[in-house]
């Protein structure tokens, strides 16, 4: 089988069951995956948090695969619109 024959949903479980992904980033992606199917199945809007859950997801894979450390700042978010 391929990598695109298993789910995300089955992909983070192995990783999970396997101890590769810990149990509290394992439940973070879980919860995005989650989000993302519910915008794309169920027409729902992302929400502040999940977002945040997702930046935050993406901040350690940076941080574990590359050393580098980005820093958002959630309450004083930069207005693209000026």
């Amino acid at each position: 089988m391929l990598g695109r024959d298993y789910t995300i949903s089955v992909v983070s479980n192995i990783l999970e069951l396997a101890d590769v992904l810990e149990a509290d980033l394992f439940s973070k992606i879980n919860l995005v995956r989650k989000m993302r199917n519910d915008i794309v199945h169920e027409n729902q809007e992302a929400t502040q948090g999940g977002c945040l859950t997702a930046y935050k997801i993406l901040e350690h894979f940076i941080q574990s695969d590359y050393d580098i450390n980005l820093h958002l700042d959630a309450f004083h978010p930069i207005d693209f619109a000026q």
